[in-house]
């Protein structure tokens, strides 16, 4: 009985999965190959298509999260109490903490200062070109001109420790606003200059205003971000001031 009973049960599973022609150990296993693979890929698919999903619902929220801290009074500072000069004409909002600030607009910060640091080392040598026409300009020699650079140099070596000062006490927001007044006041008074001595003055005045971000665009940069993600942005902050000299050789080409 128990025989026959076994060989019924494997003719039934022959007629299930329609293969008469395998033995009866094999039957099981390829019952189990051709009615479960097509439902094990199909669910793997799935599997893989609800994670791409939630991850994108995921990414997007966090996204919509970190932008909507620019409104919440929770990270933002009321506009009568923002520190600085002029703080109600900003743009971008001034936060209780600045690491709180979004990924995206650190970067456009670091991006911004990076950029702003070309303008003390651009600033010794761009005058190079236009050497020959001062001299015939001002009816002097080269020498005196050559002045001109290094008074450039030794406040831009010098009146860094003045701007992290001011820094400290009045903020980053101040000192960067004074010091590119200046320095485009100053570039003006350069062009207008009516002889030697007041181009060597205003040049001096120049390398003075420019030399603030070289001390507090770092400063800026650790505000920004926590010790871990520091070094990166720094590096990227650094480009700024090494770029300047190529930025140079490819106006001197034109």
């Amino acid at each position: 009985m128990q025989a026959q009973g076994s060989q019924s049960n494997v003719g039934s599973l022959r007629s299930n999965c329609s293969d008469n022609s395998l033995p009866n150990n094999h039957v099981m296993m390829h019952c189990d190959e051709s009615s479960g693979s097509p439902h094990s890929e199909h669910n793997d698919y799935s599997y893989e298509k609800t994670n791409l999903e939630s991850t994108a619902s995921n990414s997007r929220e966090h996204r919509d999260n970190q932008l909507s801290r620019l409104k919440s009074e929770e990270y933002v500072v009321p506009k009568n109490q923002r520190r600085g000069l002029l703080p109600q004409l900003a743009i971008i909002p001034e936060f209780k903490d600045a690491r709180d600030y979004p990924p995206m607009m650190k970067k456009m910060i670091v991006f911004l200062i990076a950029f702003s640091s070309m303008m003390g080392p651009m600033g010794t040598s761009i005058i190079f070109p236009a050497i020959n026409s001062i001299t015939t300009e001002f009816k002097t020699s080269v020498i005196m001109v050559n002045v001109s650079i290094g008074v450039y140099l030794l406040s831009l070596g010098v009146f860094p420790l003045w701007w992290s000062s001011l820094s400290e006490l009045e903020g980053r927001r101040t000192t960067y606003i004074t010091s590119f007044a200046l320095l485009f006041a100053f570039n003006i008074g350069s062009a207008l200059a009516p002889d030697i001595n007041s181009f060597i003055a205003l040049r001096m005045l120049c390398g003075a205003a420019s030399a603030s971000v070289q001390s507090v665009g770092a400063g800026t940069v650790a505000d920004l971000y926590i010790s871990e993600d520091r070094g990166k942005n720094l590096s990227y902050y650094y480009l700024g001031p090494l770029l300047a000299r190529y930025y140079l050789q490819f106006l001197d080409l034109y």
